[in-house]
């Protein structure tokens, strides 16, 4: 699926659309049964869009696919290394001399991927290729930025990748060449089981290290209220529910 039709199909978007074409059609339709049947469907695809736009419902959808977070310190005997995955990157940064840097989800990751370099003393592997209207593989930048802005210098750099089941199969071929066998896996809470999914098929052991998890449930008023918050995070939810069945069938 490209991601122009990821983008229409799936909720909350989907929901929208949903209501758009009912309305069309419902327009078109003479009186009767089909066109009070289209304008309950558009109705329908309204309640839909505006639900999933709330808090409530996107922030807790997301935390139902978060893996639960680690401690590195509490023991994870035969780690080798730590791998870091991409995520998105920002295209135009004109305060930045390259033009482009990473993205915000990127450097969340980038972050603790550090974090853990600094602290268990061991070496990193990012990973990430060129991603579509942009001519620098993303790994590139989170290299760069490895350096300037944390200090720490990169092992390993996975710049062919395009997506997760790549990440694991790019990083996987560099690491057996290493002779590394386990490691910690970077990612956010909510992407995390599509990852471990897809490096455990490639031959790699893996520890997650999961970062970025959505705030903790509360109740307040302005959860129930659509917003792009929680519109963002029921299109990544969809997203990952998406990849996770994919990848159980093509993943390989």
């Amino acid at each position: 699926m490209t991601d122009l039709a990821k983008a229409l199909l799936l909720p909350p978007t989907g929901f929208l659309l949903l209501a758009a074409v009912a309305l069309v059609v419902a327009k078109m339709a003479m009186k009767g049964g089909t066109k009070s049947f289209f304008q309950w469907l558009a109705a329908l695809g309204l309640v839909g869009f505006l639900v999933f736009c709330t808090g409530f419902i996107g922030h807790g959808l997301l935390r139902l696919l978060e893996h639960p977070p680690v401690d590195p310190n509490s023991g994870a005997p035969g780690i080798d290394a730590i791998v870091v995955l991409s995520a998105d990157i920002q295209r135009r940064a004109p305060e930045y001399e390259n033009g482009t840097t990473i993205g915000s989800l990127t450097l969340v990751r980038l972050r603790y991927g550090a974090a853990l370099a600094r602290r268990l003393g061991l070496q990193i592997a990012v990973s990430g290729g060129t991603l579509p209207d942009s001519t620098v593989p993303i790994a590139a930048r989170m290299a760069e930025s490895l350096r300037a802005d944390f200090g720490v210098e990169p092992r390993w750099i996975e710049d062919r990748s395009r997506n997760t089941c790549e990440n694991a199969r790019f990083t996987a071929g560099i690491l057996r060449a290493d002779g590394i066998e386990r490691v910690y896996l970077v990612s956010h809470a909510w992407h995390m089981p599509r990852a471990i999914l897809a490096f455990r098929r490639f031959g790699v052991e893996v520890v997650a290290a999961p970062t970025g998890f959505e705030p903790p449930a509360a109740i307040r008023p302005s959860d129930f209220v659509p917003s792009p918050g929680g519109y963002r995070a029921s299109t990544f939810f969809f997203h990952e529910a998406l990849g996770l069945l994919a990848y159980a069938l093509t993943c390989r």
